[in-house]
């Protein structure tokens, strides 16, 4: 178990200087701090034959008078003052994260001291079906980062803002998850070098995990415009009404962004010399 703290102070924000000479400016500043606390338990089991287990647990707040460098610039444009308020530091606070791995390993040869096989694995007959291979499987679930929401959409691609619904970073997007596989089989050559053959598999499950959402509906694919106030008379004021509302949908589920990497196999060789 282990527990940190860090800070970091004078960092750098957007800053407007009011009632400078000759006019009122924005510029940056170091202004900006955040804090970071964590703990982390693990727990790591070896004496399983071939297998080996590995669990851990991290709980972490970062928080600070600014997300980023820019997170101070929606306040500034609409004249409000130069606010300082400790809020969630984004994708840092993620408050809990889990993980937990087996990995098999199946050595081959022949142990001169015991006079027992290294190979642990099942057999066909006298054929050792996994020797010289490891099997690896990899867990990691994430709670949902912050985001701030909104009071009412906004269409994309417009200069138009909305106001922050309650607190900046005020809600959390859904948690995610990842499982992983990786498969390697080394072959001995006669020159002393191995070949290794392996398939690694991203997010095996193929689940659809949130990256990013609209801040009015908190959903990846629909921010709200088409059925509000505002979008209903965009359409009306459209040629097409429909053509405006398809081309619209359209466009909001090529936001590929907002997912992250779906289902990934790699399959390769490598070479030891």
């Amino acid at each position: 178990m282990s527990a940190s703290y860090s800070e970091v102070c004078k960092d750098f924000g957007l800053n407007r200087i009011s009632q400078a000479y000759p006019v009122s400016y924005v510029t940056y500043r170091n202004i900006d701090f955040s804090t970071i606390t964590s703990f982390n338990a693990n727990l790591v089991i070896n004496d399983l034959g071939p297998l080996s287990l590995f669990a851990g647990y991290m709980l972490q707040f970062a928080d600070g008078t600014g997300s980023n460098i820019n997170s101070q610039s929606a306040l500034i444009a609409s004249n409000q003052p130069n606010l300082r308020n400790i809020i969630p530091l984004g994708e840092l606070d993620v408050r809990h994260t889990i993980k937990a791995s087996a990995t098999f390993v199946f050595i081959s040869g022949w142990d001169k001291k015991r006079h027992t096989n290294l190979y642990k694995g099942p057999k066909i007959g006298k054929v050792e079906i996994l020797k010289n291979m490891s099997i690896n499987i990899t867990s990691n679930v994430y709670s949902g980062v912050p985001y701030t929401p909104t009071t009412r959409p906004v269409q994309i691609g417009a200069t138009d803002r909305a106001q922050v619904k309650g607190a900046p970073f005020g809600a959390r997007m859904p948690w995610q998850q990842f499982v992983d596989l990786n498969i390697a089989k080394n072959i001995k050559l006669k020159d002393g070098s191995s070949l290794q053959l392996f398939i690694a598999v991203q997010n095996v499950f193929n689940v659809k995990n949130i990256a990013s959402v609209f801040p009015f509906t908190g959903l990846p694919n629909d921010d709200g415009f088409l059925n509000s106030a505002q979008g209903l008379l965009a359409q009306k004021n459209q040629i097409s009404a429909q053509s405006y509302s398809g081309m619209y949908k359209m466009m909001l589920n090529s936001q590929s962004a907002n997912f992250n990497n779906p289902r990934l196999s790699r399959l390769g060789i490598r070479l030891f010399l």
